[in-house]
C-alpha cells in the first residue's frame, strides 16, 4: 500500500492501492479517510515533523506488505514535465521495480549550498545542526562519516517519499525516530527554540545518510506535481541545474 499525505481536504485521485491519509489530524473534523491521530500517533508534532507524522502512523499502524507516502500533489511518475494523472505510476509499477531494487525514492535534486549550509541559513541554527549530528554520533556513530559526507554535498532525493518492502520501511522508521527523539530530549532540556517543520526538514537530509550508509539499490523516478503549472516546473527544473553550476564554481573557488 502506498498513502497519499494530506494535511487539508482536497481533491485526491482515485489510484488503486494508493490511500489517503489526513496528517496533524488532531483537531480536524473529517472522518472520511485514515487519520494520524489514531492509535500509536504523533499527530500533535504534525507542525515540526510535517509528513512524518503520517510515516509514523504507517510505521506503528499498518503490516502491508509493502509501504510509502507520497504527497497530496506529488506522485511517483513518469515525467518532471508531467501533471497529469495518467502519468503517475500505477502500483503495480512500483512493485514490478521492486523487483530489481531496494527501494523507490525521487530523483537526486542539487543545491546550490551545501546540505549542512541551506539547512543552517533557512531552518536552524548551527547549534541545532549540531544537536542532531550529536544524536547520531551518540545512537549510531558508524553513520558518522556518511552524515558528514552527505551534509557537506549538494545532492538529495526529497520529500521524504519511498516505497519498498515493509522490513526496510520499518527498519528506516526505528533509525530515524531513535535519532528524531534523541534531538527533541536534547533540544527541550537546553530549551532551544527553532522554526517549524524542522524535522521534516532534517529527515529528507537523514533518508539520504541511511540509504548511503546502507548500501540501498534505488530507483529514483520523477515528481509529478499535479498542482504547479508548467511555468513553475519549467523553473523548478531549470533552478536545479542552474544550482549544480554554482555549487560546483564554489567548489573550485574553495579549492
Amino acid at each position: 500500500m502506498i498513502y497519499i499525505v494530506t494535511h487539508k481536504e482536497c481533491y485526491l485521485p482515485n489510484i488503486s492501492g494508493y490511500v489517503p491519509i489526513l496528517v496533524g489530524a488532531e483537531g480536524k473534523g473529517s472522518e472520511e479517510i485514515l487519520r494520524d491521530d489514531s492509535g500509536d500517533n504523533i499527530s500533535s508534532k504534525n507542525q515540526d515533523y510535517c509528513e512524518l507524522t503520517g510515516i509514523y502512523w504507517i510505521w506503528k499502524n499498518t503490516d502491508d506488505d509493502y509501504k510509502g507516502i507520497v504527497h497530496y500533489r506529488r506522485f511517483f511518475g513518469k515525467s518532471r514535465w508531467s501533471c497529469a494523472e495518467n502519468d503517475i505510476y500505477s502500483i503495480e509499477d512500483l512493485n514490478d521495480f521492486l523487483n530489481d531494487y531496494d527501494i523507490i525514492i525521487t530523483y537526486s535534486e542539487h543545491v546550490r549550498f551545501s546540505l549542512k549550509e541551506k539547512l543552517i541559513r533557512y531552518h536552524c541554527s548551527e547549534r541545532v545542526y549540531y544537536v542532531f549530528r550529536d544524536s547520531v554520533q551518540e545512537l549510531y556513530p558508524e553513520y558518522i562519516s556518511n552524515f558528514d559526507d552527505v551534509m557537506k554535498g549538494n545532492v538529495m532525493c526529497i520529500c521524504n517519499m519511498m516505497y519498498c518492502k515493509r522490513d526496510l520501511f520499518d527498519s528506516y522508521c526505528g533509525w530515524l525516530f531513535n535519532i528524531l527523539n534523541k534531538a527533541e530530549e536534547k533540544l527541550k532540556k537546553e530549551n532551544i527554540d527553532f522554526k517549524s517543520r524542522l524535522y521534516g526538514f532534517i529527515s529528507e537530509r537523514l533518508l539520504n545518510v541511511w540509504l548511503v550508509q546502507n548500501n540501498i539499490k534505488c530507483k529514483q523516478l520523477p515528481i509529478i506535481n499535479t498542482e504547479m503549472s508548467l511555468f513553475k516546473r519549467t523553473k523548478w527544473i531549470l533552478t536545479t541545474y542552474v544550482s549544480e553550476i554554482i555549487f560546483r564554481v564554489k567548489m573550485i573557488i574553495k579549492k
